[in-house]
């Protein structure tokens, strides 16, 4: 190890020149065979004297794996670098270069440190806490993401390998926001742009699937309080059908996720740009494809990522109903939740029973009128307030299509067909207001959730009446549901309202830009108006915890950082506090 940090430290200040960097990448290729060697035996020697049954082998030999081939990518990206002719050396020796000599140094401890039996441990000892084990998945896999977004195989140009911006992106994508601080089909090549999808994919299930696959690999059996709260999160009826809900929500992502991009396959066909390389500057090429253009978008749209291979995202679509109707209905049934999406198909399923099914549940229909009511808002909004501005030039079934296309995206996906760097501050606050309340629970959208401002509604409401409890249509709320509800708005509120002003203390930008910045980057929206790109590295790492933040939610990292509730014995007396 001390000889690793020696030769890991001489290369930090050796960038520049190609001997050493040589030389220096050789000896690291030298030390990873006895550090190898030695990360093993130990590991071996330390689960004989542990329990050997608990932590497998098959656990230790994966976790060996993923360790010694992420070291032996970035060598390989080091000795890709340092080999590239001398016209660019100088540039990637002076980016690229420094973050995996980082990479090599980190991986090289996390090895010794973090061997087999003690990641064992540490996920079984999270696998009790679906909050913390919801969060530690998340960050997990974006930090993996963010690293094969840096290698050579995934960039176009090495010398756009910056950890900053892959981590951006992969927590982008993970979290299913879409913020980018860069086109991405210029700067990532196919395989970057399948990393890219697969944490898209990864991020829209991961709140069910993820969870559940991680305390699989853990190999440690839940207790019976962590097992009901993780059963509650996938909206299962009972552990016993937690493995069936899995399913189903599998099989209907495939399934729809399939279906939409056969839509925007011939959808695609009316415009002959998408078949165009990243070369062209036209604003529908980039995916040089059409049907990988057709299925990456129609993951994208169903998760609510809201990523695009096209150079101008959906602009070039914005009178096309085939594109927008297809995206817009992905971008809906993705958002409307899936314990929502089983009870309309066993709703379907009955249609031709004689006897009279019971009505929705009340979830289901504050899901289904609140989002009907906020995509009906948002588009007159859109019509009203950019009429005269981007809408300007459109018919008025163009205009339309897209003021429904926009209201539909704005509260979850963050594909955009008009450009909101050129909308007033009219519609720019009002998108704020949307992307805040974003989709419904148990979807692959962030936000407070339309539930939760419907229940917020119903407390005002009771409140102005003098009712004695909030009710949404013919059922009463409870008291807890009304107190969450209010946590959530709140502690959302704070949230925003630190991040906006973190971003104000290190960026330069408008004021009112950065808010939307950060109520995108919360609600994992990820619309912009055209400075995600120009942020300094700190106000990208801001953002970057925005997105981690609002996608697994305050009240789930608050419950990841609590500790157990205490057991209080007593009460204390009520004293009144005037409020308004």
């Amino acid at each position: 190890m001390l000889l690793a940090t020696v030769v890991c430290t001489a290369d930090f200040i050796a960038v520049g020149s190609v001997l050493w960097t040589t030389v220096l990448t050789a000896m690291q290729a030298a030390i990873a065979i006895p550090w190898a060697w030695t990360v093993v035996s130990m590991d071996y020697a330390e689960s004989r004297i542990l329990d050997s049954k608990r932590f497998g082998r098959f656990r230790r030999v994966a976790s060996h794996a993923v360790t010694f081939a992420a070291l032996g990518a970035v060598l390989a990206a080091k000795v890709i670098v340092i080999h590239r002719s001398p016209a660019d050396a100088a540039w990637v020796l002076k980016s690229a270069y420094l973050h995996y000599v980082v990479f090599a140094f980190v991986l090289f401890i996390a090895g010794l440190l973090g061997r087999g039996s003690r990641l064992a441990r540490f996920l079984g000892s999270i696998a009790d806490h679906p909050a913390r084990l919801m969060a530690i998945s998340f960050a997990v896999v974006a930090l993996l993401g963010g690293f094969l977004l840096t290698l050579p195989l995934c960039v176009r140009n090495v010398g756009d390998a910056n950890f900053v911006n892959g981590l951006f992106t992969a927590t982008s994508a993970v979290c299913v926001t879409g913020l980018a601080v860069n086109d991405i089909a210029v700067t990532y090549t196919f395989a970057g742009q399948v990393v890219i999808f697969l944490l898209i994919q990864a991020g829209g299930l991961g709140i069910m699937v993820l969870s559940a696959a991680v305390a699989i690999f853990a190999g440690r059996r839940l207790q019976t309080r962590s097992t009901a709260a993780l059963t509650e999160m996938i909206d299962a009826e009972s552990f016993a059908k937690l493995r069936r809900t899995i399913r189903h929500i599998f099989l209907f992502t495939v399934v729809t996720e399939f279906i939409g991009a056969v839509f925007l396959f011939f959808s695609f066909l009316s415009n002959s740009s998408v078949d165009k390389g990243w070369r062209n500057p036209d604003p529908a090429a980039g995916a040089a494809n059409r049907v990988w253009s057709a299925v990456f978008h129609s993951v994208s749209a169903f998760c609510n990522a809201g990523f695009s291979l096209c150079h101008g995202n959906l602009i070039s679509f914005t009178g096309s109903f085939g594109v927008s109707g297809t995206i817009a209905l992905l971008i809906t049934m993705g958002g409307l939740g899936f314990p929502v999406l089983d009870e309309l198909w066993g709703r379907w399923k009955e249609r031709k029973n004689p006897v009279p099914s019971r009505r929705l549940s009340l979830h289901s229909r504050v899901v289904l009128w609140m989002s009907a009511a906020l995509v009906f808002v948002g588009t007159m909004a859109y019509l009203v307030l950019e009429w005269n501005g981007t809408l300007r030039e459109l018919s008025f079934i163009d205009a339309l299509i897209a003021s429904v296309f926009q209201s539909v995206s704005t509260r979850t996906a963050g594909f955009n067909s008009l450009d909101f760097s050129k909308m007033g501050q009219p519609i720019i606050v009002f998108t704020c207001f949307l992307m805040f309340i974003g989709a419904s629970p148990a979807s692959t959208g962030g936000g407070i959730k339309t539930t939760t401002f419907a229940v917020l509604l119903s407390v005002f409401r009771a409140e102005m009446r003098g009712a004695k409890a909030p009710k949404v249509f013919d059922r009463a709320i409870s008291d807890s549901t009304a107190r969450r509800a209010v946590a959530v708005v709140v502690g959302s509120v704070l949230i925003v309202g630190l991040g906006w002003f973190a971003l104000l203390l290190t960026e330069s930008h408008d004021a009112l830009r950065l808010l939307f910045e950060t109520v995108s980057a919360f609600a994992t929206c990820g619309l912009s108006t055209g400075i995600t790109g120009q942020l300094t590295d700190p106000g990208k790492l801001i953002v970057v915890l925005m997105m981690f933040v609002g996608r697994i939610g305050p009240v789930t990292l608050a419950l990841s950082l609590a500790a157990k509730p205490r057991v209080e014995h007593f009460g204390l007396p009520e004293e009144k506090v005037l409020i308004g």
